[in-house]
This record gives structure tokens, sequence and C-alpha cells, in this order.
């Protein structure tokens, strides 16, 4: 049989080598991968996940975690993110077979993707009689001895994956203070000869000793704040420091030992804003652009805008897998980008003689909480050919391809190119109080993550425009941009983008500064309920094109979208909001499609209303 399926697969790259200049590498030329697998319950996988994680990485061999759970409705802020259809996770499952010479690593029986696996895994490992026997086996697998370190740590005195450098830093296998005799001489034999604990002082160590490993302490959970200790005390060592919550914290937990990003852990969401001055102050002298982490707040961003440093909301699961970013593939690379394929000057000339209205809705997803829900949009966009703007960040690109990837591919082969445009989502390394800081740097943020996402995508296919979320921040008067604005859009201009969607002064659509070719366009929006941040909905819209109707002019229409309100696949048939739901995705893409309230609305991308807006400018049909 093996014969057989090596046969084809040398088929399959001698046809390829034939159509392509440069041929993909074949199957032995892959990076090898470690996966480790189980149950998110399962009370040993941050230990094992921050041990193989150090293994891996010290062997050449990339690492990941995947943990199974029930996501109950899989909607926004569910504590394990999105369901586990919905959300695609078999997808990004695929993916890393298909990149990488996976081997699995079963800690239990888990079933998802069993078959997955078994059809595509190089290697299944386990489930394990322990985690001695774990640990031998992968060091045997990876070539590596058994190192003589180990670190015990008691169970309920912190949360665990928060101290993992204890673990990592030291180069030592992770296990529990209570592990049972027999393993322990397991250990002894394997050749572990010291035990570092991470305990209270009244932790019991009579079986480490009894088994004649030397005993030394490492860190004492009895001190007030075992986490900050912990992240203090290795500061040195960390490129960043990250806000994670204890489920989070599981789950980026090996892109936290892969980058070096260490852990401030909290349970309440009160405590968000006390770790993210611990955070700040412990990295004052790092250059960190961003920090993940779990919502806290909104207003609670500014002081980290103020650095500044932009913050990706980044729920439990919600990205599935993050080792794609370690080797990056280039995307696919269409004839003619999504802004080659926009109507020409003279057919948004005829439209601006007929009146016409043209619309989009920029989606509020420059995060990777939201990428699951871009899936959702980009599949309405294909089905009703209505044209959006998807808010991106470079992390999408690199740590899920699959949430971008079809935007690169024609609409003839089921794509959304030209469809849906990539715009810059804030900072475009996650959401920041845009004029909360100073705007050269936050600029150059922008122009940064810009360049990230042009590495993968193409330059003819980077973010050509910019969404702000708050860069309202600091008005004075709601009708008119204050100096914070104005020098903020003319950093972006200066840093090289062609257009900018503000959330200032939202209401009528205007164009709210010109500099050459460079044009900031109002939101035909409104306040969104609690939120300090503005929304399009259809019925703001339809206000906003009766007037320009009423008026005989010819105008446009942008809005934002919160993304995981309306694409989560709960949020299809149970509309967000309760006694006050929001939209149904269904209706914005109707409301599109039937040409608005007159008629005379049109689809069309940000790019081609900003382009738009230009046309009219010059010819002096906009109110000043």
């Amino acid at each position: 049989m093996h014969h057989y399926i090596a046969i084809a697969l040398m088929l399959i790259s001698l046809a390829a080598s034939c159509a392509f200049a440069e041929a993909p590498k074949p199957p032995d030329g892959k990076p090898r991968l470690v996966l480790l697998v189980a149950r998110t319950d399962h009370p040993d996988k941050d230990l094992a996940a921050m041990t193989l994680a150090w293994m891996c990485k010290d062997a050449g061999v990339e690492f990941d975690a995947y943990y199974a759970a029930d996501h109950k409705e899989g909607g926004l802020f569910a504590p394990f993110g999105s369901t586990v259809i919905g959300g695609h996770h078999a997808m990004r499952i695929a993916r890393a077979l298909a990149v990488f010479r996976t081997t699995v690593v079963r800690l239990d029986d888990t079933l998802l993707f069993d078959s997955l696996f078994r059809g595509g895994a190089e290697r299944i490992i386990g489930p394990p009689s322990g985690l001695p026997a774990l640990y031998v086996e992968v060091a045997k697998m990876l070539g590596r001895g058994v190192p003589p370190d180990a670190v015990a740590f008691e169970r309920g005195g912190a949360v665990l994956p928060a101290l993992f450098p204890e673990c990592v830093y030291r180069r030592a296998l992770a296990l529990p203070l209570d592990l049972k005799a027999d393993q322990i001489r397991q250990l002894k034999e394997a050749g572990v000869s010291t035990v570092w604990t991470v305990a209270k002082a009244a932790g019991d160590t009579s079986a480490w000793r009894a088994a004649g490993l030397e005993v030394k302490p490492a860190l004492n959970l009895d001190v007030p704040d075992p986490n900050l200790a912990v992240v203090e005390k290795w500061i040195g060592k960390a490129a960043a420091v990250d806000l994670l919550e204890p489920t989070l914290a599981s789950y980026l937990l090996p892109l936290s030992i892969r980058e070096d990003r260490l852990i401030l852990s909290y349970k309440a969401r009160g405590d968000g804003e006390k770790r993210r001055d611990q955070m700040l102050r412990l990295t004052a002298d790092k250059d960190q652009p961003y920090a993940f982490g779990r919502w806290f707040g909104d207003a609670q961003l500014i002081p980290m805008a103020q650095r500044p440093m932009a913050y990706n909301v980044a729920e439990p699961c919600r990205h599935i897998l993050t080792v794609f970013s370690r080797r990056p593939l280039p995307l696919p690379q269409p004839a003619r980008s999504c802004f080659d394929l926009e109507p020409a000057d003279a057919q948004l000339a005829a439209w601006a003689k007929e009146g016409k209205i043209l619309a989009t809705w920029v989606l509020h997803s420059g995060e990777l909480s939201h990428d699951d829900a871009v899936l959702t949009f980009q599949d309405w966009s294909s089905m009703t050919k209505v044209k959006i703007g998807s808010g991106v960040h470079w992390q999408r690109y690199l740590y899920d391809p699959d949430a971008v990837e079809a935007m690169h591919v024609p609409v003839e082969e089921g794509g959304v190119l030209g469809l849906v445009e990539p715009v810059l989502h804030s900072a475009g390394a996650g959401i920041i109080y845009e004029t909360a800081g100073d705007p050269a740097r936050i600029a150059g943020l922008m122009s940064d993550s810009r360049k990230r996402i042009a590495a993968v995508a193409g330059e003819k296919n980077a973010p050509r425009g910019v969404y702000c979320f708050a860069d309202h921040h600091g008005q004075a008067d709601p009708r008119k941009p204050g100096d914070a604005q104005i020098a903020l859009w003319r950093a972006v201009k200066a840093a090289g983008f062609s257009y900018l969607v503000t959330s200032a002064c939202p209401g009528d659509s205007r164009v709210l500064l010109r500099d050459g070719d460079f044009v900031v366009l109002s939101q035909a929006a409104k306040a969104c309920g609690g939120s300090p941040f503005f929304r399009g909905f259809p019925d703001t819209f339809a206000a906003v094109e009766k007037k320009l109707s009423d008026a005989g002019k010819p105008g446009w229409m942008v809005g934002a979208l919160d993304s995981p309100i309306h694409g989560c696949p709960i949020y299809l048939g149970r509309p967000y909001g309760g006694k006050n739901p929001q939209p149904r995705i269904n209706e914005y893409y109707d409301y599109i499609q039937k040409g608005g309230a007159t008629g005379k609305v049109i689809s069309a991308t940000p790019h081609t209303i900003a382009r738009y807006a230009r046309m009219l400018d010059d010819k002096g049909l906009l109110e000043k």
C-alpha cells in the first residue's frame, strides 16, 4: 500500500514542477510539528504543553496544541470560543497536517479529528501511562536526552500556564507535586536528579526525597501574587507580556513559549486594569507593539495607546492554532488585485451624474477573536455579490491564513476577490485608541502591520485604507474634528495609505479631510448601546440615503459592523441582544441588494467609495 502512495506523491510532485516555476517541497522537506491533543479538562495538559514546547523548540521542531471542549453556543465570550463545526476547526487541523510532518501526541482518548489524524499524521503517540513515560518517549523521538531537572507544581496554587517560565527557562520536566511514587522512580531511572518545587511552604515533598532526588525551591506559592512574582523574576528573558484569563492562558501557552511572551493572568474582569498597569510597568524598557488578551473594557485601553501598544483580543480557541506563523506560505497571487477589479473612473462619473449612492460596510474584525466570524461574511458576499470591507490585522494572515485566502481567489472559482477588500483595522496588530497617543508612532504601527501583511499577501493585495475604531477620542466638538484627529490623519497619510474611515463625526457622509488624493470618510453610523463606538445599521443608512435622494445629490455611505455579533453561527438564527436584538446578517445584505430604500444604492468596496468621494469633491458636489 505504501509504495502506491509514494508513487502517487511522486507523480503529483512531477506535475507540479511542470506547471510552476518553483515546485512545492516534497513531503520529506516539510518542517516537523508536534501537536498535543487533549480534552480541555485534562489536569495535566498545561504541564505537558510547557514541557513539550521547550523540548521541541530545542530540537528545531514546531509545537502547538488543540484542546477539545464543549463549546456551548460558541457566541460572544463563549468560554471555549467558536464551535468546532461553525468555527471551521477541522480546516485548520487539515492545514497543519498538510503543511507539517505532524506527530500527534494524544494525552487522552479524545475522538475529535480522529480520522484526520489517522489519515494525515506521520505518527501518533499515546495516550501515555503517565507524564514521565510521555516525556521519555518524546525525548527519544526528538533525538534528545532526558534532562536532569524536573519542576513539581502544586495544583491550585496559581494559574498554572502563567508559571511556565519555571519549567521552560530551566529546561526541566513539568510534573504535579503529588506525582505517584512509582512514576517518581521512573524519573529517577530516566536520569532526573533534581526537582524544583513550585509550591506552598507546607507542600509535601517526601515522596521526591524518598526516591533520592535533590529537592530545591523554585517559587513559594505563599507569596501574595505568585503570577506577578514569576513575571518579575523572568522578565529579562521575555520579549513581551500578555494579559490572559486562565482558559485563554492554556490555549495560548504554545504561542507564549514559542515567542517568549510571559503571562499576567486574571480571573475577574475588574482585575484587568491592575494587570494592565503591571504589564506596562514591566515592559517599559521593551519594544512591545501589541499584547494579546481578553477584553476587559474599552476605555481601559487608553493607557496602552499612550505607549503606544495595540491590544489583540483573543478569546479562547478562536484562533484554533498559531503555529502557521512559523512557516508562512504566500497566499494565492491573482493576475488582478481587488483594486484592479474596481469600476473605472468613467463608471463612477456616470453614477455621479445619475445621483447614485454607493454603500458598504467595514467589518470591525481586527482581532484574533473575530477570525471565525469573518468567514460568515465572506460566504454571504460570495452568495449575494455584495461588496464589503474586512478589517484585517497582520496576525490573521500569519496565524490563520484560511480566514483570508478566499479574498485572493476569483469569484468564478468560489472566492471573494473584488467583493471583500482588506482594510487595515486600527493599528493592524490589534485595537488601539488611535488619537490617545503619539500620532506618528501609531501610524508607524499601522505601516509596520501593512508590511507584514504584504510579505505574504503581495504588495498589490495589501490594504490601502485604514478603519479607525476610536479616533474620536479627545474630540471636543462632535461635528468637527479636533487637532488630535487631524494630526493622526495626516500621519496616516504620510505612512502611505490612500484613505481612512473615521469614527469621528458620525451621521452624514462627509469628507472630513482632503490632502491630495488622501481622504478621510465619516460613517453613516450611530452609537451602539453601551459601547462608546459607532456602528452602521440599515436604518442609519436609510436615513442618510433618503436625505441625499431628497436633495437630488449623489453620495456614499460607509458603516462599521461588529463581526462576531452578526457572524457567529448562533446569531444567524438567534440575534444577539435579547429584548433589543441586533439586525440579522441578511438585513445588511438585503438592504444593499435591493438598492436601498430608494433604489439608488449601489454596492461598492471602501476603496471605490474613497475614489467616488474624491471625484464628487472635485466636482464640487459635496457639502462643506
